[in-house]
């Protein structure tokens, strides 16, 4: 039964039925996506990457929210590596299941770091909603620092040594499933900040080599 459960042919037609389903349906193919188990997570995140189908992220996000950590382990990597016009389901998904430690991944984005003001008010809206009003560009840049010193220090979380994330594919233009060591996902998230946080405050020298030292780690 378990395995019928998990078939990916099986899987990818209940996502499909989940985003296609009239109103009084959608919740009973819900708790069949449930009951499959978090292997289910990757095919629902799909869905939030693809613009065209923003009617059904709220119901995404519904079912998304009964496999945390694995569903906030899975939006916080595809943060960091989908391009930003496909960040906007990713973004409600973190809102919608008040993911509040990715506040300092969301903060680059509501200052518009990279040039794009659509994707800033996204993270704007974002940051506000999880935990109130913006700090300035400078407590930003040492609310990230912050982070970095927590990241690097904190210890490997038991069971925890290897862990499955998804990642975009930028040359296959696609999610891929991958499994990463905890030290690599510490040195990933730190060079991210590291990055931003220089962004930020272009002034400092310190932040600049220490994102320096981060990237060259990563």
């Amino acid at each position: 039964v378990r395995k019928s459960r998990s078939d990916p042919g099986r899987l990818a037609g209940l996502v499909n039925d989940l985003c296609q389903s009239p109103n009084d349906r959608w919740y009973q193919v819900a708790e069949s996506l449930i009951k499959a188990g978090p292997v289910v997570v990757p095919a629902l995140c799909e869905v939030l990457l693809d613009p065209s189908k923003h009617a059904a992220w709220p119901r995404v996000y519904y079912v998304l929210g009964q496999f945390r950590p694995d569903a906030d382990a899975a939006l916080i990597s595809l943060l960091l590596t989908v391009p930003d016009e496909k960040k906007s389901g990713v973004v409600g998904g973190i809102v919608a299941l008040r993911i509040t430690r990715t506040v300092p991944y969301l903060l680059p984005l509501a200052f518009g770091v990279d040039g794009k003001t659509e994707v800033a008010e996204l993270g704007k809206r974002a940051c506000e909603q999880l935990s109130g009003p913006l700090p300035t560009q400078r407590q930003a840049a040492r609310i990230l620092r912050t982070e970095i010193e927590t990241i690097l220090t904190q210890p490997v979380p038991q069971g925890s040594e290897v862990l499955s994330l998804l990642w975009w594919d930028s040359a296959a233009n696609r999610v891929e499933a991958k499994r990463v060591s905890f030290e690599m996902w510490r040195r990933e998230r730190a060079a991210y900040l590291g990055e931003k946080a220089a962004q930020l405050v272009a002034d400092d020298p310190e932040l600049r080599d220490l994102a320096s030292c981060l990237i060259l780690e990563r």
